[in-house]
């Protein structure tokens, strides 16, 4: 855990004071450690620190924060999607229902690690994020293809 940027709340600061269109993140980087909270020894743990390990944060932070609000939405809709589909679905095991719960399972794990983490920058995270949203929707349209009960 030592070489996570500390303070989340300090370095969320950096959004608003360093919102541009034309903003880099290693120029980003560069100035982290202006808003590490006072208590927090100088230098910082031997580590790489080359992300804010947070999605929220890092996208609001290098693409700004309507990138941030968009990227809210997808996961949102995405969820929603799935949960309309499950609740179509009549009672009993099924394939759709399987494919369904893993991918909201999935969703909520991505949304909730996102907090602390830049999981979807690591390319095999968001490889097999974008496969198990896929097949969600697979079986959503299967789902939504079904008669009503």
């Amino acid at each position: 855990m030592l070489d996570r940027f500390p303070g989340h709340a300090e370095l969320s600061q950096i959004v608003p004071d360093h919102l541009r269109p034309d903003l880099d993140l290693l120029e980003l980087l560069a100035v982290v450690d202006r808003y590490l909270p006072s208590d927090i020894s100088r230098p910082l743990p031997e580590g790489w620190y080359g992300h804010l390990h947070s999605i929220y944060v890092h996208y609001a932070a290098e693409r700004g924060i309507p990138t941030m609000l968009m990227l809210v939405w997808l996961l949102v809709k995405v969820l929603f999607d799935f949960l309309r589909a499950l609740r179509r679905l009549p009672p009993g095991p099924s394939e759709e229902k399987f494919l369904l719960h893993g991918a909201v399972a999935v969703v909520v794990a991505i949304m909730a690690a996102g907090f602390f983490e830049l999981n979807l920058g690591d390319s095999e995270v968001l490889t097999m994020f974008l496969v198990v949203v896929g097949l969600g929707y697979a079986a959503r349209d299967r789902a939504l293809s079904l008669p009503q009960p």
